[in-house]
């Protein structure tokens, strides 16, 4: 499978699962894996300027399941597991991909969602998605 943000300056590849959050069939909050099939919250945060840029953290079922049932912000979830951010982008230039890691404190404004973003997906389908990809990557 190819990865939809490749690695690039030792990062990881990751791969698109599913999305939470759409706007012109861009998947602006959505799910991937990494090739150890760890699960990461993806927010992709800009695609004007000649780049596209994605913040990335690792995450678990259960701050995906309280993403999704509105008990916890986009905001919120990344906040929790920020001690490790991956900020990626791509030149649409250069057909580049760049990946860099810091924290949540020390990312900038621009490279988080409105602190009351939240995504409302408690529709069936999209927890039998959500719970297959964790079952599919737990073991």
């Amino acid at each position: 499978m190819k990865p939809y943000i490749p690695a690039a300056n030792n990062g990881r590849n990751f791969y698109f699962e599913f999305s939470l959050l759409e706007y012109d069939d861009i998947p602006i909050i959505f799910l991937a894996t990494d090739d150890e099939k760890r699960i990461y919250l993806c927010e992709c945060t800009d695609t004007r300027f000649g780049e596209q840029n994605w913040t990335i953290v690792r995450t678990d079922y259960d701050t995906v399941i309280r993403v999704m049932a509105r008990q916890l912000t986009i905001y919120e979830a990344i906040q929790k597991r920020g001690s490790q951010v991956i900020l990626a982008a791509y030149d649409y230039e250069t057909g580049k991909f760049s990946q860099n890691i810091t924290s949540f404190d020390r990312l900038s404004p621009e490279n988080l969602p409105d602190q009351e973003a939240m995504v409302w997906l408690t529709n069936e389908r999209a927890l039998d998605s959500v719970f297959n990809l964790f079952m599919k990557h737990s073991s």
